[in-house]
């Protein structure tokens, strides 16, 4: 049975939530990486996971750490979307499909959030709970 929404479950940490989540359907999986977080997964761990989960899509959550830290992980890593807190410097360094989070309900989605498109990149805006604004940004 497919979900009739779409479903993105947040901060996955083990392979019970995960496989329970691929057998429901669900549209994407994202686990933390982030590296403020004190609850962010191993990469060992994450590999393992990933290894018995199929259909979603897999998320990296890194909300806001460094361009650094990010392309250190995701040398290591395979994953579908990656998601950040909006930022359009770090936005425009990253070459991977990306879910931006934008949390400031002072930024107008018309106007101040500006990327440069090129060769065919996409842009879908949606809004999630808690007036939480959410930007995917297919390069």
């Amino acid at each position: 049975m497919y979900l009739k929404y779409f479903v993105y479950v947040s901060s996955v940490n083990n392979l019970s939530d995960a496989r329970y989540c691929s057998g429901m359907f669900v549209d994407y999986i994202g686990f933390n990486f982030d590296q403020n977080s004190k609850n962010k997964i191993s990469i060992d761990n994450f590999k393992e996971i990933k290894n018995w989960i199929n259909g979603p899509k897999i998320v990296a959550e890194f909300a806001d750490s460094s361009i650094t830290y990010i392309e250190e992980f995701m040398s290591k890593i395979e994953v579908d979307y990656l998601s950040i807190n909006y930022s359009s410097e770090i936005i425009k360094k990253i070459d991977k499909n990306c879910i931006v989070n934008i949390s400031d309900k002072n930024i107008n989605l018309a106007y101040d959030v500006s990327l440069s498109l090129a060769d065919g990149a996409g842009i879908t805006v949606g809004i999630s709970g808690g007036d939480q604004a959410y930007l995917t940004y297919n390069k």
